[in-house]
């Protein structure tokens, strides 16, 4: 199924114009017809100056039918070069998102006919998670764990010795994302917790600091992803060098409009950067937005104590070390426990879940890095991987 650009608006007053109410249902205002069925992606094989939807297959179910992913493709007039990848809800539950890629590619279908490459956009990685609003796939395994090996070549690993959720994962990389040049990696907080606007990325590496730049967050946290054992999109993308960032969008259980915004926002300033698509409004940082922090780790503080918890500070807060950012009572209200923040950092991300067993998430605390490493491009100066004693991070991309 194809679309061409439709009659209306010109293109620089397009994009800040259309709020995520008016596109949400986009495509269900085009004529109903047969949406494709392919195997995989092949970018050649489809129109230029055109946006395309497909479903393609990964794997196949308990019926021997396959089971498929949404596929959006914009191929530009002049196609070739820079292939920007999406990708949302490949952990089920955390959807803002999809209505992010929906608003990116309703802009895109007045554009599509001026573009110079091309944007790939899975909506939804985890069609089970989010059908039963859980994080993980439906064999229980997190997918964004289950990307070892994803996209390398001479590969020969038995896949009859891989799980459902390995399996999944790899023919979603190979069939689709294998053929970006950058892929953003959508996401939220998980349930009981609130995120900033965040990215998360390699902040050595000069192109991947330029584009955590231009996507304006409020936060930035530098983390080097581990291709030989960590298993997520982001190690996926490196050993097969492909930039990728994981983009944090507040919370789960609802849609934060305003981060929506800015996600959409950031997104069409880097795909003007890049030279993908002309959007000289969107060219420059919004000033009267904080400016961002950049920060060289991170972690989270956990209780001590079990109880009813509650967090002071707000996401994107900065706290001071000895600050008191979070008290935990027993059911009658006596104070079991005080938590001082323990070094001067930002809140990435807080729990908003009041029950709290001890060992709970408290804070996601930023170190903000000094300015003497940050480069004039937001790139970090570091020795090695530069891994201070932090606490592992098993829901941070």
């Amino acid at each position: 199924m194809s679309t061409t650009r439709d009659a209306g608006p010109s293109p620089r007053g397009l994009l800040r114009n259309h709020s995520i109410d008016d596109i949400l249902y986009y495509f269900s205002s085009k004529p109903v017809v047969t949406i494709p069925t392919v195997q995989s992606l092949v970018i050649d094989e489809w129109p230029t100056g055109q946006i395309s939807v497909m479903w393609v297959e990964t794997v196949s179910d308990s019926f021997g039918s396959p089971v498929c992913v949404p596929v959006m493709l914009a191929k530009g007039a002049e196609p070739g070069g820079t292939v920007v990848g999406l990708t949302a809800a490949l952990h089920g539950n955390e959807s803002s998102g999809i209505p992010t890629i929906q608003k990116i590619f309703h802009s895109l279908s007045h554009l599509v006919m001026d573009m110079k490459g091309s944007v790939v956009a899975i909506p939804c990685c985890n069609q089970y998670g989010f059908q039963t609003t859980s994080r993980f796939y439906v064999d229980g395994a997190d997918l964004n764990r289950s990307f070892l090996g994803a996209g390398l070549p001479g590969d020969d690993r038995d896949p009859s010795k891989e799980t459902r959720a390995r399996q999944f994962a790899r023919n979603l990389f190979d069939r689709v994302l294998r053929h970006c040049t950058l892929i953003l990696d959508l996401h939220t907080a998980s349930f009981g917790r609130d995120n900033s606007f965040y990215v998360r990325g390699d902040m050595r590496s000069r192109s991947v600091a330029r584009i955590a730049r231009w996507l304006q967050p409020q936060i930035i946290v530098h983390h080097v992803a581990r291709p030989d054992r960590d298993g997520t999109l982001r190690a996926a993308c490196t050993a097969n060098g492909i930039d990728c960032l994981a983009v944090q969008i507040g919370e789960c259980v609802a849609f934060d409009r305003d981060l929506i915004h800015r996600t959409y926002t950031g997104i069409v300033r880097v795909l003007d950067h890049l030279g993908v698509v002309d959007a000289p409004d969107m060219h420059d940082l919004n000033e009267t937005m904080p400016p961002t922090i950049a920060c060289v780790h991170s972690y989270w503080i956990h209780t001590i104590k079990g109880g009813i918890l509650d967090v002071y500070p707000n996401v994107g807060d900065r706290v001071v070390k000895g600050q008191c950012i979070a008290s935990v009572v027993d059911i009658f209200g006596f104070v079991q426990a005080k938590v001082k923040a323990p070094e001067d950092g930002v809140v990435v991300g807080k729990s908003t879940n009041p029950s709290n067993v001890q060992g709970d998430r408290i804070v996601h605390l930023g170190v903000p890095a000094p300015d003497h490493i940050v480069n004039d491009d937001g790139s970090l100066r570091l020795e090695g991987d530069h891994l201070p004693p932090t606490r592992p991070h098993p829901h941070a991309d």
